[in-house]
C-alpha cells in the first residue's frame, strides 16, 4: 500500500471522521476537476465584467473573490459526487469497467463544455450565463454553429481543447496524488462555507451567477385567451390616451422613383445625448438636420444590436422565444435588401466590428446583400494592422470604414447602378476608448468618465458623418438619393438603477434613437412628430424611392398619413420587458414580475415619477393592450389551412390594426370576391372607409370624407355611427338636404339611437335652407326627451333648447341652456362652452343663434 492509501486509510479509521472522509475522498477528484476549470474560466471572464458593466470596480471583485469561488466550488462538488457514483459503480475487471469511466469522462467534457462556452459568451458579449444562453447557442442552426469563420479558428479551438483535456488532466492527477486532492478538496471546501457568509457588492451579483444555477429565465410564458385581459381580437394601435397623433410630413418631402439609399446606423447612440438645451451637440448632425426631416419621437424597438438590426432590416416584430439569427429558411425572410435587390438594386452592408462578435455573422449575411463586409474583410484588403484596431473586438477605425464605402458609391454611380448602401459604424461602443481621444475629444483629461469618454467617441463619428455628408454633396448624390441616420439601439449610464450599456431595459436611454432623412435639395427642413420604431424604417425607405413594400412587412412609412399612433417596445436580456409609446405616455410591463411603470415622458423626460399606482385604469388599458398584442401578433396561429378568403381576411386586419386601412381594402375585397358570405370581411371593409373617413374628417377635408363615409353607409347600412358621420360630413359642404335624408334612411331597429334622433332634430331646426327647415317636426323628435331632462347631458339639452326655439318657445330655451351651461362645468371645452353662452343671449334676445354643425361630431373613438 502507497503513502497517499495509509493517509487516507488512518483517517478512515477515526469515528470522527470516518465517513466524512471516505465521502470527501471520492467526491475529491471529480470535484477538482469541475472546480480547476471553472477557478480558470472565472479569472478569464472577470476582466470583461469590468468592461461590460460599468457600475463594477476591481475592489469590488477583490472582496467578493471567497463568494465567487464558494460558487464555483459548490457546483463542483455536486458534479463530483456524480462522477463518485459513477466511479463505485466500476468493474475490477472485464470490458463493462470502462462504462462508468467513458460516463465520468462524459460528465466531465459536458460540464465543462457548457460551462466554456457559457464564459466565452460572457468574455464576448457580457451576457449572464445561463442555460438559456447555452441552448441558443448551441443548438443546430444558432450562430454559434453557423458561423463556421468563428469557430474554424485557434482560439476556439483552444477553448475546445481547454474543456476537454484540463479536467479530465486533473482528474487523473487527484487520482494518482490522493493526499494532495483530498487536502485541496477540504481546502476548497471551507472557502464554500466561508464564502457563503461573504458579503458582496450588488454589481457583482450577475458575475456570481454559475452556469448550473437556475436563473431568472430569458423566455417568457406567452399570454392566453384563458388571461382575462387577453382580447379576442388583435389590438390596434390607435392611441388609447388620445393624446398621440400622426404629422403630415410627406407635403416636406419631394420622392425620388428608383433613388438610391444611404442607411447609417449609429452604434449605441441614444438621441437624447445628441442635443443640449435643445440644440443639436454636434456640428455636423447639426448642419445636416437643417436639411432633414427629422423624428424626436422614434424608437429602436429593440435593446440590443441583433434584434435591432433585424428590425430595421426586414421591417417584422420579434417573438421574444425565437432566435432573431434565424434568417434563412425554406422561404427567405422578407427584407429591405431583397426587396430592393429584386429592383436590380446593388446592395452592400458594411460593418466596422467583426461578423464573430456576438456570432451574429448568419444574420447579416443572410439577408441577400450582394456586398457584405465586415472589419476583418476590410482590415485584411487594406492591410490594416491588428495595432490600429480596437483590441477586444477587432473594430476597424470608423475613418477607414467611410472611405471604403465612398468607393463603393461612386463605383455605383460610375456604373450607373441604383443602390443601397447600409453603413453600420463601431463607435461609440462600451468601453468607449476606441477613437476617443485626439483633436476631436469635447473632454480633455487622463480621468475620463465613461460618460464623457462616449461623448468623445460621439463627436468622432459626428467627424465621419460630416465627410460622408460633404462628398455626397460633392458629387450631386441629393439629386436622386436620400441619406438617412439613425441608431441600433441607446445607451445607459445608470440614469435609472443598475441600468448600464444596453439591451437590459426600455427606458428612453436605451431605446430612443435619431432618424433624420437627409436631403438638402428634396427636403423641407421639418420636425415631424410622428411616431416610430425600426419596424417602420424599411417602409418609409422604399417610400422616399416610390417601392411598395414586400407583403411580408409589418411597419408603416412614417411619411404616410395613416399609421399607428403607439409605437410597441421590447427587451430580452436575461429577462422581458415590453414598452409602449402613446404620445406623452411610457407605458413598461415587467413578465416576470407582472410589474407595471407608467411615465409622463412630456411633464417627466427622465421617467423617474412612476404614475402606475395614481392611473390605475390606464394602466389597465395598457396591460391588456400588450398581452393582447404579445398574444395576436407575436404568436399568431398558423394559417397554413385556412382558406384563400380566411387568408385575405387575416391580411386585412393585421393592416387594420396597423392603422393602415387604405391598404387593408384591397384585401377585405379580395375575401368578398372569393367567398360573397362571408359577413366580417363586409364588417371590416365598411370600417376601413369609416376609419378613412374619420382620418379625413380630423383635416378638414371633408369632400373626401363624404365619399369615404357614403361608401362605408352603402356597405355597414346598420351602423347609426356610420350613418351620422356621413351626416356630420354633409352638412360641412353644404349639402343639407342629403345630410338629412341620410339619417332618414337609418333602419328602423336603430332609428330610435339618441345621436340619430337628436342630430336629425338639430338639422330639422337649425338648417339655413328654408325650405327644408321644418321645427315642427323636431319638436316631435325630441318628445320622447324633453319629458324628463333632468339626467340629460349637456348636449341633449342644447338640442332641445335649439328645437324650443325654432318653435318660438324662448322661455324653455333659455331654462334648458342655462342647465347646459351648468351642466358642462369647468373641465368642459371652452369653445363650446362659449357656443352655449353665445345662444343664451340670442335666446334671450328672441332670436335663433346662427346655424352651427351638431355641437358633438363623431371622433376617431366613433362617440
Amino acid at each position: 500500500m502507497d503513502s497517499d492509501s495509509r493517509f487516507i486509510s488512518s483517517l478512515r479509521n477515526s469515528a470522527h471522521w470516518g465517513f466524512f472522509v471516505k465521502i470527501l475522498g471520492a467526491v475529491a477528484p471529480g470535484l477538482l476537476a469541475l472546480f480547476v476549470p471553472f477557478v480558470l474560466l472565472r479569472l478569464a471572464s472577470l476582466p470583461r465584467a469590468l468592461v461590460f458593466n460599468p457600475s463594477l470596480n476591481s475592489s469590488m471583485l477583490r472582496h467578493s473573490i471567497p463568494a465567487l469561488f464558494a460558487d464555483d466550488v459548490l457546483f463542483a462538488g455536486l458534479g463530483g459526487l456524480v462522477i463518485a457514483l459513477l466511479g463505485w459503480a466500476r468493474k475490477d475487471k472485464g470490458w463493462r469497467r470502462w462504462i462508468p469511466r467513458s460516463a465520468q469522462f462524459a460528465v466531465l467534457v459536458a460540464a465543462t463544455v457548457m460551462s466554456t462556452t457559457q464564459y466565452r459568451v460572457y468574455a464576448e458579449i457580457g451576457m449572464v450565463p445561463s442555460a438559456i444562453v447555452f441552448r441558443r447557442f448551441l443548438r443546430p442552426g444558432g450562430p454559434f454553429l453557423a458561423s463556421t469563420e468563428f469557430i474554424l479558428n485557434l482560439e476556439t479551438l483552444g477553448w475546445v481543447l481547454f474543456a476537454v483535456v484540463v479536467p479530465w488532466l486533473v482528474f487523473r492527477l487527484a487520482e494518482r496524488f490522493r493526499r494532495v486532492g483530498l487536502a485541496v478538496t477540504s481546502t476548497a471546501v471551507a472557502l464554500m462555507f466561508v464564502g457563503w457568509l461573504w458579503s458582496v457588492a450588488p454589481p457583482v451579483t450577475a458575475v456570481m451567477q454559475h452556469p448550473f444555477r437556475k436563473l431568472a429565465r430569458a423566455d417568457f410564458e406567452l399570454p392566453t385567451p384563458k388571461d382575462p385581459e387577453v382580447t379576442k381580437e388583435p389590438p390596434d394601435f390607435r392611441s388609447i390616451s388620445g393624446l398621440s397623433y400622426r404629422d403630415r410630413c410627406r407635403s416636406y418631402v419631394e420622392r425620388v422613383p428608383n433613388g438610391n439609399l444611404i442607411v447609417v446606423i449609429l452604434e449605441s447612440t441614444a438621441a437624447q445625448y445628441l442635443y443640449e438645451n435643445g440644440k443639436w451637440r454636434y456640428p455636423n448632425l447639426r448642419r445636416m438636420a437643417a436639411n432633414a426631416l427629422h423624428f424626436p419621437h422614434y424608437y429602436s424597438g429593440a435593446g440590443r444590436s441583433n434584434p435591432a438590426v433585424h428590425m430595421l432590416l426586414t421591417s417584422r416584430y420579434l417573438n421574444p422565444n425565437d432566435a432573431w439569427w434565424e434568417t434563412v429558411g425554406e422561404q427567405p425572410e422578407p427584407s429591405l435588401s431583397r426587396h430592393l435587390g429584386l429592383r436590380d438594386y446593388k446592395t452592400g452592408f458594411f460593418l466596422s466590428g467583426c461578423f464573430k462578435f456576438f456570432f451574429d455573422g448568419p444574420l447579416f449575411t443572410g439577408l441577400g446583400w450582394d456586398v457584405c463586409q465586415d472589419g476583418n474583410v476590410l482590415a485584411s484588403l487594406y492591410q490594416i494592422p491588428w495595432e490600429q484596431r480596437e483590441q477586444r473586438g477587432g473594430c476597424i477605425d470608423d475613418k477607414q470604414l467611410i472611405d471604403h464605402c465612398v468607393k463603393w458609391i461612386d463605383t455605383s454611380r460610375k456604373e450607373q447602378r441604383r443602390f443601397l448602401s447600409v453603413i453600420y459604424p463601431g463607435v461609440p461602443h462600451v468601453p468607449y476608448t476606441f477613437c476617443a481621444k485626439g483633436p476631436h475629444a469635447i473632454h480633455i483629461g487622463d480621468n475620463l468618465t465613461a460618460r464623457q469618454l462616449y461623448e468623445n467617441q460621439l463627436a468622432y463619428i459626428d467627424i465621419q458623418l460630416g465627410r460622408l455628408y460633404d462628398h455626397l454633396v460633392k458629387v450631386g448624390f441629393f439629386e436622386n438619393g436620400f441619406l438617412v441616420i439613425t441608431g441600433d439601439h441607446g445607451e445607459a449610464f445608470s440614469q435609472h438603477p443598475g441600468n448600464v450599456i444596453h439591451g437590459a431595459d426600455v427606458y428612453e436611454e436605451n431605446l430612443r434613437v435619431p432618424l433624420l432623412i437627409v436631403n438638402p435639395r428634396r427636403i423641407q427642413s421639418f420636425v415631424c412628430r410622428t411616431p416610430g420604431s425600426h419596424v417602420d424604417l424599411a417602409p418609409t425607405l422604399l417610400d422616399l424611392v416610390g417601392v411598395s413594400p414586400d407583403s411580408g412587412m409589418e411597419g408603416v412609412s412614417l411619411l404616410s398619413d395613416e399609421g399607428p399612433a403607439m409605437v410597441f417596445l421590447i427587451t430580452t436580456l436575461d429577462a422581458v420587458s415590453f414598452g409602449l409609446v402613446d404620445g406623452p405616455y411610457k407605458y413598461i410591463y415587467r413578465v416576470l414580475e407582472e410589474r407595471s411603470e407608467l411615465y409622463r415622458l412630456d411633464d417627466d423626460p427622465g421617467e423617474l415619477d412612476d404614475l402606475a399606482q395614481r392611473e390605475h385604469e390606464l394602466v389597465r388599458k395598457y396591460r391588456s393592450w400588450v398581452k393582447s398584442f404579445v398574444y395576436h401578433t407575436l404568436t399568431p396561429t398558423p394559417i397554413r389551412n385556412a382558406t384563400p378568403a380566411e387568408q385575405e381576411y387575416y391580411e386585412g386586419r393585421r393592416l387594420l390594426n396597423r392603422g393602415r386601412p387604405s391598404a387593408a381594402i384591397w384585401h377585405f375585397r379580395n375575401a368578398l370576391r372569393t367567398r360573397m358570405d362571408y359577413p366580417e370581411a363586409r364588417e371590416q371593409l365598411g370600417s376601413c372607409y369609416f376609419e378613412i373617413g374619420l382620418d379625413r374628417m380630423r383635416y378638414s377635408r371633408w369632400d373626401q370624407a363624404v365619399s369615404q363615409f357614403r361608401e362605408a353607409v352603402r356597405i355597414l347600412p346598420d351602423r347609426a355611427d356610420v350613418h351620422a358621420a356621413c351626416s356630420d360630413a354633409l352638412v360641412r359642404v353644404g349639402e343639407y338636404q342629403q345630410a338629412i335624408q341620410t339619417l332618414r334612411d337609418v333602419p328602423v331597429n336603430i332609428s330610435q339611437d339618441s345621436r340619430i334622433e337628436l342630430r336629425l332634430a338639430w338639422l330639422l331646426a337649425t338648417v339655413p335652407d328654408e325650405s327644408i327647415r321644418t321645427p315642427a317636426e323636431a319638436l316631435q323628435l325630441i318628445g320622447r326627451l324633453s319629458d324628463d331632462l333632468s339626467q340629460s347631458s349637456p348636449v341633449e339639452l342644447d338640442v332641445c333648447a335649439v328645437v324650443f326655439a325654432a318653435n318660438d318657445r324662448y322661455e324653455k330655451a333659455i331654462e334648458l341652456t342655462e342647465q347646459a351651461i351648468a351642466g358642462h362645468g369647468p373641465e368642459g371645452n371652452d369653445d363650446y362652452q362659449a357656443d352655449l353662452t353665445v345662444r343664451l343671449e340670442a335666446y334671450r334676445s328672441a332670436e335663433l343663434p346662427a346655424f352651427k354643425p351638431y355641437p358633438k361630431p363623431i371622433r376617431t373613438d366613433g362617440g
